[in-house]
């Protein structure tokens, strides 16, 4: 009994690092999207400017 609860506690531990890893990945990613969208979007405005 001792060992199956230690054993499901592991898979809890598991589960939980890999979401987190997942929710960083996802987090940078968004970053990195959001800067370049905004990158081009001052980009745009700027051409606008120009003309």
């Amino acid at each position: 009994m001792q060992g199956e609860c230690r054993e499901s506690r592991m898979k809890i531990k598991r589960r939980a690092r890999t979401e987190h890893t997942l929710y960083k990945a996802s987090a940078t990613l968004f970053c990195r999207y959001s800067k370049r969208r905004i990158k081009s979007h001052y980009v745009f405005h700027l051409n606008c400017i120009s003309f």
